[in-house]
């Protein structure tokens, strides 16, 4: 395998620090659409032939970048198969929060888990870092969620939350 420079997570985080100085150099938009059309042709590439990846995340996309510092537009790697495959297994509850699917969090990871994930590395992809760090990660601050009120509400919000975290496994025979 060939020697990347670096991961997806450390392109976007060092270019979050380059931006705070005097000459900020952002990430165009043409290039993210780029890497995200990359990682999505790889993804795809995976399904098509029946695996899944099930810890898709900014650290597990290797990069070759060029003398300074940005992305080559050619060179995107999806790496570590460690807890996916081709077989239906029970995984655990493995994979990294923040990028894992409601399902894998019960021990049950299928081949569409890798599209919660995509959604997230697009996230982490379209934004500057500090603001899908926050959105992935603290959506609420602190002082906010010590601040709700539900009142009445409270039941059928949590009605619908449970609703929404059910999830319900159709196996289909080929």
């Amino acid at each position: 395998m060939e020697i990347h420079d670096c991961s997806l997570w450390d392109l976007l985080k060092n270019f979050a620090v380059l931006n705070s100085g005097p000459t900020p150099r952002p990430i165009l938009i043409s290039t993210r659409f780029k890497m995200f059309e990359s990682i999505f042709a790889g993804v795809k590439y995976i399904q098509d032939r029946g695996f899944k990846h099930l810890d898709l995340k900014p650290s597990n996309i290797l990069i070759k970048t060029r003398p300074d510092g940005s992305w080559n537009k050619v060179d995107c790697r999806i790496t570590d198969f460690g807890i996916g495959g081709k077989e239906d297994r029970q995984t655990g509850q493995a994979g990294t929060p923040g990028f894992t699917s409601p399902e894998q969090l019960i021990g049950n990871g299928i081949q569409k888990s890798d599209n919660y994930s995509l959604g997230k590395l697009m996230v982490m992809i379209f934004t500057e870092w500090n603001t899908a760090w926050n959105l992935l990660f603290q959506p609420i601050s602190e002082r906010e969620r010590n601040n709700l009120n539900f009142g009445q509400e409270r039941d059928a919000l949590f009605g619908v939350i449970r609703g929404l975290l059910t999830v319900r496994f159709i196996k289909f025979e080929n």
